[in-house]
């Protein structure tokens, strides 16, 4: 399934969970240039100059101390090509999490990305770690929580588009000839989605076993 024939830019937010795994949250990037590896590398340091303890205030509660988010990887494709021709990335100053509640090291937010283009191929999504957000007694993510946490995404997407080269964040349909479409709006609900494919480092802490007698 192809890219759509224009510039396209992959961001990927790179954390560290405890116990050795790893995780991405990716968005798509239209940027208004094809991108110098010049270019890329300064819109990753631009980008990771975003991400501050102060402006994730809300986000670092859905991760605990042990946690954090280390570095912006951005993958460059030029005119839909099917592999990235340019790679940067730039780390990011210290934000490790706050969060004091601890949940599987799988579960997520789930933020739907909407472009107000009708349609399933234009709408996209992206999962926020969360296996330390503070939870309500229904086990669900509680009114100030959500708003404050999707806030914060909204504020940082808002600012990734004003960086130099970046047009905006954007959803990228494969289906068919390709499409991207501009990020107009973002929507969360309130429940955790458990992400499996982040089991594949995670080593038990303790086991058990008991013998029954027969």
């Amino acid at each position: 399934m192809p890219l759509p024939t224009v510039d396209l830019v992959k961001m990927n937010l790179v954390g560290h969970s405890p116990g050795g795994e790893i995780f991405n949250v990716g968005l798509w990037l239209a940027p208004t240039v094809t991108p110098s590896q010049a270019q890329l590398d300064t819109m990753a340091t631009d980008i990771a100059a975003l991400i501050t303890t102060a402006a994730w205030t809300n986000i670092r509660t859905a991760i605990p101390a042990t946690a954090g988010y280390d570095l912006v990887r951005l993958y460059s494709y030029p005119s839909g090509q099917a592999r990235a021709q340019k790679v940067s990335e730039a780390p990011i100053a210290t934000l490790v999490g706050s969060g004091v509640n601890y949940h599987p090291l799988q579960s997520a937010m789930v933020i739907t990305t909407r472009t107000g283009v009708p349609g399933q191929r234009s709408r996209g999504r992206f999962y926020m770690p969360a296996f330390a957000v503070p939870l309500q007694s229904d086990c669900q993510l509680g009114t100030s929580t959500l708003s404050g946490i999707l806030n914060e995404w909204k504020t940082f997407i808002n600012a990734v588009n004003q960086v130099t080269n970046v047009l905006s964040c954007t959803v990228v349909s494969q289906v068919g000839a390709g499409s991207n479409y501009l990020i107009t709006q973002l929507t969360a609900d309130s429940r955790l989605d458990t992400q499996r494919r982040r089991a594949n480092r995670e080593v038990p802490t303790f086991k058990a076993s008991y013998n029954i007698t027969l």
